[in-house]
């Protein structure tokens, strides 16, 4: 299937287009403001990680930073083996 902003190729699933790819081993979705990408459900980083315009997740097990989406202050922190909360 091959159109305007969309193609569809490859062994598996990939989807190409204006603004998102989708591409890889399992899933791997590119585009503007959000990327997702490794083998099986794997989101960039040791256990999972989010990033995108406005929010930020990222690091072993799980972090979370970012502009809008930032999470700090006294009795609010959140850190520890397997999750940590940055801003």
């Amino acid at each position: 299937m091959e159109g305007a902003g969309s193609t569809i190729e490859g062994a598996g699933s990939s989807t190409e287009g204006e603004g998102s790819t989708m591409e890889g081993a399992g899933s791997t979705i590119e585009g503007a403001g959000s990327t997702i990408d490794g083998e099986g459900s794997t989101i960039e980083g040791e256990g999972s990680a989010t990033e995108g315009v406005g929010s930020t997740m990222e690091g072993a097990g799980s972090t979370i930073e970012g502009a809008g989406s930032t999470i700090d202050g006294e009795g609010s922190t959140i850190e520890g083996e397997g999750s940590a909360t940055e801003g």
